[in-house]
């Protein structure tokens, strides 16, 4: 499969995706911000929608980027300005992108706009790489070289402040490359799924995971696995590459999970033993 140039352009897409955006996703977890990455999607949605209208050569990606900065910038100044209705911003936020994104497919040609809600791998174009690249690359260097400054504000955004960290700063930056990576990967892996590439991941690492550096590391993993062998199995069975990632993703949650039950019901058992052997 890996003959056709789309599918090695996909592969390596798909890596640097899985890569970063759980890197971003344990900053934006921990915050309890999960659900931004499900607004940031649907505002890309509602920016592809405006490219594919207004006719840019079948590609809507850069509207879909700078819908979705724009919008990620206005969430996260109403979120500091309105610390108590940061949820309910993000419910309009998105609910108005699905209805502005509504209204557009109206004025869209031809089948264009469905492959952008599930993800389709034959969309992906070279020039793609090079945006994926140099978000790669600015990802990186703000997970490492923010790394304490991220880690003390996961923490306690308070405390950071009284260590007199810029969490304003740090906050939309790492807004800005959320919804920037979104928007990009809303290209591969669909609009409505790129958000569970966010969340899914981090919720797997939680679970073996006992640091915020063991979480980092283990969350790009779960992100990795599913992102390539979902890809792989997509492309014979004739899936949705996005439908695919996330359904492995849930399995290996619901496996560690499973897993994570057993080991504490041995634990238990190997105690409660210990202690009848010492009466």
């Amino acid at each position: 499969m890996f003959e056709y140039s789309f599918m090695r352009i996909s592969l390596v897409a798909i890596i640097m995706i899985s890569f970063i955006l759980p890197l971003l996703g344990v900053n934006v977890t921990t915050k309890r911000l999960s659900m931004i990455g499900d607004t940031l999607s649907h505002t890309a949605l509602a920016g592809i929608a405006i490219g594919l209208a207004v006719g840019t050569g079948g590609y809507p990606i850069p509207w879909a980027i700078g819908v979705s900065v724009i919008s990620g910038a206005v969430i996260e100044l109403v979120r500091l300005k309105f610390k108590q209705f940061s949820e309910l911003t993000l419910a309009i936020v998105m609910s108005a992108a699905v209805g502005f994104a509504g209204i557009m497919t109206t004025y869209v040609k031809g089948n264009n706009f469905e492959k952008y809600l599930f993800g389709s791998i034959i969309t992906v174009q070279a020039s793609d790489l090079y945006i994926i690249g140099a978000l790669f690359v600015l990802t990186l260097l703000f997970s490492i070289g923010f790394y304490r400054t991220n880690m003390y504000i996961a923490f306690s955004e308070s405390e950071a402040r009284i260590a007199h960290i810029n969490v304003k700063v740090i906050n939309m930056v790492m807004i800005l490359l959320v919804a920037s990576v979104v928007a990009v990967a809303s290209n591969i892996i669909g609009s409505l799924i790129v958000s569970s590439f966010l969340a899914l991941p981090v919720a797997c690492a939680l679970q073996v995971s006992k640091s915020y550096f063991q979480t980092n590391i283990y969350a790009v993993v779960f992100s990795l696995i599913p992102g390539v062998v979902g890809l792989i199995i997509s492309w014979p069975l004739n899936w949705n590459v996005g439908g695919a990632i996330v359904l492995l993703s849930v399995a290996i949650l619901v496996m560690l999970l499973i897993g994570k039950g057993i080991f504490k019901l041995i634990n238990y058992f190997s105690i409660r033993n210990s202690k009848d052997q010492s009466n």
